[in-house]
């Protein structure tokens, strides 16, 4: 970076702009800051920005926005649109799902020391496979401290979907090789759960175009609500089934579904399938390659059991503290401390908790903050991606 030019960057889910908050931009993780522009003598914004690009990516221009240049781009070749009207942003984005090979990589805003009048540049790249940061990136593991105790949260918040996105879009690539029929995808889960927003994003992000139709417990609790939100607008072809009833009422009506449509597949609560969890130890073994020996404690919340028993088997010489938050865990295994949530699973921890997550689930690790140990680790599932 040239000295003359000093560029600043903020992850955006610190950044809530109020005169922003009409902008329907979906964020995902390291792809997403703001930049506050400093320039010298000779040294204008665009060439700082310029410079900043090519840093950053390793082949890359600058442009206004112009359809005919992002149909046109070379393979395993970025472009960036300055956008200098927000507004402009959603139908863009939209504009290019359609478009064959073309994803889109996330945003950089730029504006000045005040924040005022942010240009949003909107990244783009060419590529005949869906790039793999988009959906299982390298781990963001934060260090915090709470009462004088040195804590590392590992941030998958900071993926849409959380966790559970890591391995989802490869199981559907396969699955949908193996079933090429399949018209519906059908699913159910805890209503506050991360599964429904990484079934939506990955089909987002494959350009699918197969409905999703999520079977959804009915509840008030602002978080689900949330997440339900987030995938009808991340993938329009989502479909939710309101329903109050326990779960047992609900898997007869999953099944007269697919016996009225045989292309509609029915996952596995908690994705529970041989292929799903076989993919999702591939990425943790090589995300926690360098982890096994330093995670001595790990805390984390077990819900369907798909991630901890993963986990397990990944980091053997780890101490688990699982927190329980819904169905009751029958764990005999060693290394293992349950801990049971004394909240409702539909109801929001009361406890500030110092990072993004949702309350109603991996927050309620928080319950049990007075038994957190110096250098222990917490598994942040993930968290409600925002949109402004």
């Amino acid at each position: 970076m040239d000295d003359l030019v000093r560029l600043k960057k903020y992850h955006t889910y610190n950044f809530q702009p109020r005169k922003m908050s009409n902008i329907n931009l979906m964020m995902n993780g390291e792809f997403f800051y703001l930049i506050i522009e400093k320039t010298e003598k000779g040294r204008t914004l665009e060439k700082a920005v310029t410079l900043f690009l090519k840093n950053r990516y390793h082949d890359i221009t600058l442009h206004q926005y112009d359809t005919s240049l992002i149909k046109n781009l070379l393979s395993d070749q970025y472009i960036a649109f300055k956008v200098p009207q927000l507004s402009n942003v959603p139908k863009i984005i939209k504009e290019s799902r359609g478009i064959q090979n073309i994803h889109y990589m996330g945003n950089i805003f730029v504006a000045g020391k005040t924040l005022q009048n942010p240009t949003c540049l909107l990244i783009f790249l060419n590529s005949k496979t869906v790039p793999q940061v988009l959906y299982d990136p390298p781990l963001v593991i934060k260090r915090i401290i709470h009462n004088e105790k040195k804590l590392n949260v590992i941030s998958d918040n900071m993926v849409i979907g959380g966790t559970k996105t890591r391995a989802i879009l490869p199981y559907l690539k396969l699955l949908f090789r193996h079933s090429p029929k399949i018209n519906s995808l059908l699913y159910l889960g805890a209503s506050n759960g991360y599964a429904q927003v990484a079934f939506a994003y990955s089909l987002y992000l494959l350009k699918s175009n197969i409905t999703l139709k999520i079977y959804f417990q009915d509840t008030k609790l602002d978080e689900a609500v949330q997440l339900m939100k987030l995938a009808k607008y991340i993938y329009p072809h989502t479909k939710y089934v309101v329903l109050k009833k326990p779960f047992r009422e609900i898997w007869p009506l999953i099944e007269k579904e697919k016996e009225d449509n045989p292309n509609a597949y029915h996952v596995q609560f908690g994705l529970n399938e041989e292929v799903y969890l076989q993919g999702l130890q591939t990425s943790l073994q090589k995300q926690l390659i360098n982890y096994p020996n330093k995670i001595k404690t790990l805390w984390i919340v077990g819900g369907s059991g798909a991630l901890f028993n993963t986990l397990y088997s990944v980091l053997p010489e780890t101490i688990f503290y699982v927190v329980q938050v819904g169905k009751e865990l029958n764990v005999d295994k060693e290394r293992v401390v349950i801990h049971k949530s004394t909240y409702p699973l539909y109801s929001a921890i009361k406890v500030k908790v110092p990072y993004p997550t949702l309350k109603s689930y991996d927050g309620k690790i928080w319950e049990f903050m007075n038994e957190f140990n110096d250098g222990d680790y917490i598994w942040n599932v993930g968290g409600v991606n925002a949109i402004l």
